[in-house]
């Protein structure tokens, strides 16, 4: 199975993001809940706030590995997410949505990149955890 799942820009593509990765097969049991959380997150953020229009290409990627997890979601829309995570007050994010503070808070890592259009990243530790 393909790691890279297009998804239309519409308000079923969360679910349909979710139920990529059951079918995909590779997240482990532990981490599955928190892997759809956040990808269901990040496709209702490109859904929603990209730009684009209804029937344009998200894409979702998954490239698990024997320690992380990392998820991928990218859009060719008008630009980066806002970080929620540095310092935007609660009521700030409630006015807005709380997707990307959910995130910051279930993923290990995060991020976003704006090379080939936006690209929203999730990292997930799955490994041993290794000592400092």
């Amino acid at each position: 199975m393909s790691n890279t799942r297009p998804l239309p820009v519409d308000p079923r593509s969360p679910s349909l993001a979710r139920r990529f990765i059951d079918e995909f097969g590779d997240v482990p049991s532990s981490s599955v809940d928190r892997v759809k959380l956040v990808v269901s997150e990040l496709v209702t953020n490109a859904v929603r706030h990209s730009g684009m229009s209804q029937g344009d290409i998200i894409d979702l990627r998954l490239l698990p590995s024997p320690d992380v997890v990392r998820v991928e979601v990218r859009d060719s829309g008008r630009g980066l997410p806002m970080e929620a995570n540095r310092g935007v007050s609660l009521s700030e994010l409630k006015a807005s949505g709380m997707g990307l503070y959910v995130v910051s808070q279930v993923a290990d890592r995060w991020g976003a990149d704006s090379t080939n259009g936006a690209t929203v990243w999730a990292e997930f530790d799955i490994g041993p955890r290794r000592l400092a």
